[in-house]
């Protein structure tokens, strides 16, 4: 514990001689929103414009430029909940630095690194410079900056799906589809996670071309998870000290570098084991690998090498990270399968991604069986069913699960796929159900500490921001939503406690105190672990990554989305049609004023002529009749002469007939004439008609056709805005 304190005190002494960085921490009340904003503008005060991602820090933090490949991917990650497109970016630029074999570097070294420097000339770095790792026969894909030659931790498929994720949804006439840009994006990251992925297969794999169901990858470094100072890894890197040239790689380590080794472990290790026993292992290993990754007289040049040194660990951690690695790519490939027409440069045909689909569920169901196991086959895989926990299995025999120190490392198979019911309540009871037999990580007033509550290293009980986010996420996966929410809250107060019991002035780039560690039980940040120190970007990115949500929320089947782009167009339409509406019933509305009938002369030919008719239909009948009535009339004014008095009366009831005939006769005329007062035949013709009127007709009609086309041209003429 002394220890700490003091290596905490020679980094605070070196950060403080950079005042620029001093920012005093807010005394106000700690505010969540407030965390996530400092968060966040870590992340983006530390974009490195050169490399084209989040870098660890600048170099008066880290004492050189570089980026840190798996750091980076997380604050992409991150930076996606809220700006998909600069994520989007990051995460393009960061598959620049991948190998022509598939490799993504674990480091990228920025141009103003010496390209010859072989190591840094600070005691903010244990980082071998560029010179290390430089080789005539390097070849990266789109880059010539010197990358190291160690895998960066497999998590690039991962979280190229969850920055998929988190792009919100679009839609397209009420129907809920992916943005376009978002499937662009799985179409472009695609071939390049798949390459390595192939590459994992090809150099790392144990069983791969047997006819075992179980699939487990061999780790090449400790830098190659998150875990470099985990415990497990001594016993591997114990056995690398029996090399002839051991000592001559070692001894050209410079004391700065290892003094800020010693830092970084220093809250679990005393300052010579973690130098002996780590540090100088892993930089003898680091040049095994480059050696081994740039010999030409390798069986398998350009990366795809075996066992560097004979090193090859199958670690439970970078297995669980494969698988969901794999899982993921299994997603991306499903979404391109009907999503990828809209990629126009994306070459793969819907045959060709069925395939590959196919294949890759099979691999992932390989590493799946490798590391649960199988009920149906009775196997357990990595499950330790005596401790109820995972272990990571021996470097001699990978299906014999072995741990010495127990941590938070055992539940990250729970991280990468759903674990089946026993498992799942087995991992439970270590940390809702403590008991004297069992360990467990219940033990502390904030999140679950990196070990088990047994001190078993004899140092405070660590809390690892990045271990959080696992461990939430696991239990996400597991459907255990109330434990990963007391997670997430646990680490926020955490974090805020540590930001408001720090002192009133501290060496931070933003006002709120993330590091990659803190004590469990005092929230107090560790200044520097591993090659962190208070204000990482690492600690930013995994901080943000457990606060905000892990998708992008889906529309509510209660209330239906709103496709405000085809709104617009629907409400355009909508406009257009009412305005030609309006603008033809204005015109039919000019066209029949123009067009009425107006207050002249009838013609009296007409009349006549429909008197004539009326006076002939009326006479018709007597003209018809025939020769017996003619007859009958005669013998009835035979009878008149006869008969004294009935000539007369005969002539008064014919007077009286031609009186109501003529009566009837002035209404028929009365009428004719009134109908054609309201409606002549050439107004028939001419009014509420688009035909033209009788070309024959009077000199009268033809200068009023010619006045109406003139009054309609002056009224168009009015209202026309040219």
């Amino acid at each position: 514990m002394q220890h700490a304190n003091d290596t905490n005190a020679i980094l605070m002494a070196e950060l403080q001689q950079h005042p620029q960085f001093v920012a005093a921490v807010t005394t106000s009340a700690c505010d969540e929103n407030d965390l996530k904003h400092d968060a966040m503008g870590l992340l983006n005060a530390h974009f490195d414009v050169e490399l084209g991602a989040v870098a660890p820090g600048d170099t008066k933090h880290v004492g050189f430029q570089y980026l840190k490949t798996a750091d980076a991917l997380f604050a992409a990650q991150a930076i996606a909940h809220d700006d998909f497109d600069r994520a989007n970016e990051q995460f393009r630029n960061i598959l620049k630095y991948q190998r022509g074999d598939g490799q993504l570097p674990h480091l990228v070294y920025g141009a103003s690194v010496p390209s010859a420097q072989q190591w840094i000339a600070s005691n903010l770095t244990f980082y071998p410079g560029p010179g290390f790792w430089a080789h005539k026969n390097v070849s990266n894909s789109s880059t010539s900056l010197v990358t190291s030659s160690v895998l960066a931790p497999p998590i690039a498929a991962d979280v190229a799906w969850q920055i998929f994720r988190l792009v919100p949804y679009e839609t397209a006439l009420g129907v809920v589809s992916y943005r376009t840009a978002a499937v662009k994006f799985l179409c472009d990251v695609y071939a390049p996670l798949k390459k390595l992925q192939t590459l994992l297969l090809e150099t790392r794999a144990v069983n791969m071309s047997s006819n075992h169901s179980d699939l487990l990858l061999a780790a090449h470094h400790p830098w190659e998870t998150f875990s470099s100072l985990s415990p497990h890894w001594k016993r591997y890197l114990e056995e690398l000290k029996s090399a002839d040239d051991y000592v001559k790689v070692t001894s050209a380590i410079p004391d700065q570098a290892k003094a800020r080794f010693r830092l970084g472990a220093g809250s679990l290790y005393s300052a010579s084991e973690s130098v002996d026993d780590l540090y100088e292992p892993m930089i003898y290993l680091a040049e095994c690998i480059h050696k081994a990754l740039h010999d030409p007289s390798s069986s398998a040049n350009s990366g795809k090498i075996s066992h560097p040194c004979g090193f090859a660990v199958y670690d439970l951690e970078f297995n669980s990270l494969a698988l969901r690695s794999s899982l993921a790519l299994v997603q991306i490939a499903r979404v391109l399968v009907d999503q990828s027409s809209v990629c126009s440069e994306f070459t793969h045909t819907r045959e060709e991604l069925l395939a590959e689909v196919s294949a890759l569920r099979a691999v992932a169901a390989r590493l799946e069986f490798a590391i649960l196991g199988s009920q149906k086959q009775q196997t357990h895989g990595l499950w330790n069913s005596t401790s109820q926990f995972f272990d990571d299995s021996t470097a001699s025999s990978p299906v014999s699960p072995v741990t010495s120190v127990h941590s938070l490392r055992g539940l990250l198979p729970g991280y990468a796929a759903t674990l089946p019911s026993g498992m799942n309540m087995g991992i439970l009871e270590h940390f809702l159900a403590p008991s004297a037999t069992m360990f467990h990580f219940f033990c502390t007033k904030y999140a679950p500490p990196f070990f088990t509550c047994t001190p078993e290293l004899g140092n405070q009980p660590m809390s690892l921001l990045v271990y959080n986010y696992f461990v939430q996420r696991a239990f996400m996966t597991n459907d255990f939503p109330g434990i990963a929410e007391y997670v997430r809250n646990k680490t926020r107060e955490m974090v805020c406690d540590a930001t408001m019991g720090g002192p009133s002035t501290t060496i931070v780039p933003s006002p709120v105190l993330l590091s990659l560690a803190y004590d469990a039980r005092t929230a107090q940040p560790v200044g520097g672990f591993d090659d962190g120190y208070i204000g990482s970007t690492l600690a930013a990115a995994a901080f943000l990554n457990i606060l905000l949500p892990s998708v992008a929320a889906p529309p509510s089947p209660d209330a239906p989305p709103v496709d405000h782009r085809m709104l617009t167009v629907i409400m355009c339409i909508e406009l257009v049609v009412a305005f030609v509406v309006a603008l033809g019933c204005f015109l039919f509305s000019v066209y029949f004023v123009i067009k009425r009938p107006r207050d002249t002369q009838y013609n009296t030919s007409s009349s006549d002529t429909t008197r004539a008719r009326a006076l002939s239909g009326r006479r018709q009948p007597k003209a018809a009749a025939s020769g017996a009535e003619k007859k009958a009339k005669l013998h009835d004014e035979d009878d008149d002469d006869r008969v004294p008095g009935r000539r007369q009366r005969r002539s008064n009831a014919q007077q009286q007939g031609d009186r109501i005939v003529y009566a009837e006769l002035s209404d028929a005329e009365n009428s004719q004439d009134l109908e054609e007062s309201l409606l002549s035949d050439d107004e028939d013709l001419a009014y509420g008609s688009f035909d033209s009127a009788d070309p024959h007709g009077d000199q009268h009609e033809r200068n009023h056709t010619s006045t109406s086309w003139g009054a309609l041209k002056d009224a168009l003429a009015a209202i026309s805005p040219w």
